[in-house]
């Protein structure tokens, strides 16, 4: 009975964290230049020219970066 319980309970934690990882949004934006105001490239949830400020106001948090590349790519999740 106890390793019924366990399972179940594994199995809901499972099944919780994949709808939790689905349910997030991810965009991807680049630029030359970084700053609060200046605009950047978007692709992937939010598609388009934004600012870092902009996101921000619409809910978009820094999830981080890539580097090496010859230009910023920023990482942002909702």
């Amino acid at each position: 009975m106890k390793k019924v319980m366990i399972i179940m309970i594994c199995s809901l934690m499972a099944i919780t964290n994949i709808a939790y990882a689905r349910s997030k949004q991810v965009t991807v934006c680049t630029s030359y230049i970084v700053g609060a105001t200046s605009q950047m490239s978007c692709s992937g949830s939010f598609n388009g020219k934004a600012t870092i400020l902009l996101l921000y106001q619409a809910g978009w948090r820094y999830a981080g970066d890539i580097s090496g590349t010859n230009k910023f790519v920023l990482i942002f999740e909702k």
